[in-house]
């Protein structure tokens, strides 16, 4: 008897990132599957509506940042049984940009934040470049949070984002 795992993750660019494990095999006479969450047999395992569990297949919906797993698969048929862990450890997202900039108003002289608000993991870096170049010093300024701020704001800073 054995257990042949297929893990699939879509990495899309996307918060919805899931991760599919699927356990396949052989055995005579046929294994029942049976599936172990961080411990527990998945039916006494806390609800979890991310959480799709099939016979031979277990999906976790929309991935969080951090998120840690153990699973486990046992087959088990009257000859005996066998059984595989993984471990599931989300350590990196796409990056993915949630919140574009807004048009803004604003008048010469004044300063204006254009906000670009990131998800990622690690924490992705965000750059703001205008005619091929990288907005880094003098009137602008990015922002932790990777927003832009731009000082003394003058009409050829005017343009379009996309």
């Amino acid at each position: 008897m054995e257990i042949i795992y297929h893990i699939l993750y879509d990495s899309g660019q996307s918060r919805n990132d899931s991760f599919s494990l699927e356990a396949g095999g052989g055995g005579s006479p046929a294994p029942e599957i049976k599936w172990i969450h961080n411990g527990k047999p998945i039916e006494e395992t806390a609800v979890n509506l991310r959480r799709k569990v099939f016979p031979n297949r277990i999906v976790i919906e929309r991935l969080l940042k951090g998120e840690t797993r153990q699973l486990r698969c046992k087959a088990t048929n009257s000859i005996g049984y066998v059984y595989e862990d993984v471990y599931l450890n989300v350590l990196a997202l796409a990056p993915v940009i949630e919140n574009a900039p807004d048009d803004t108003a604003t008048v010469d002289g004044s300063a204006v934040n254009l906000t670009c608000e990131v998800f990622g993991l690690p924490k992705p870096r965000v750059k703001w470049i205008r005619d091929g170049l990288e907005l880094t010093c003098g009137r602008y300024r990015v922002m932790d949070s990777g927003d832009l701020e731009i000082r003394d704001v003058t009409f050829t800073d005017a343009g379009v984002h996309c």
